[in-house]
């Protein structure tokens, strides 16, 4: 049973592999395809125009904001359990998944070595 289902699988690979290999068609879609109309272009409202001002106004410069002493600060009373509590949360569910992991690997060869 076991090869059958392997077979199976593989052909089932083999006959879909070619359906997602292949380039989307999708991006020549055109409105007018589904019987709807396109939208002609549309000049910018000048209520938008007044709010946002010249568009051709150059961006300003990002800058690194290292002034605010959030960012670094230690908190007042020196601990911060909300670190600690997600790297020990963080190291917990490394390790159980490290160990199951190593259990699924040790039933896969005793599984194989069996067969």
């Amino acid at each position: 049973m076991h090869n059958h289902w392997s077979w199976g699988m593989l052909l089932l690979m083999a006959l879909y592999l070619p359906l997602i290999t292949q380039p989307s068609k999708a991006k020549e879609l055109r409105p007018s395809d589904h019987g709807l109309k396109a939208d002609p272009p549309q000049a910018t409202p000048p209520q938008m125009s007044s709010f946002f001002g010249n568009a051709t106004q150059p961006l300003p410069e990002a800058a690194k904001n290292d002034s605010d002493p959030s960012w670094t600060a230690q908190p007042v009373g020196g601990s911060n359990n909300v670190r600690k509590v997600l790297i020990v949360s963080s190291l917990v569910c490394g390790i159980a998944g490290v160990g199951l992991l190593v259990v699924a690997g040790f039933l896969f060869l005793r599984r194989t070595r069996r067969n």
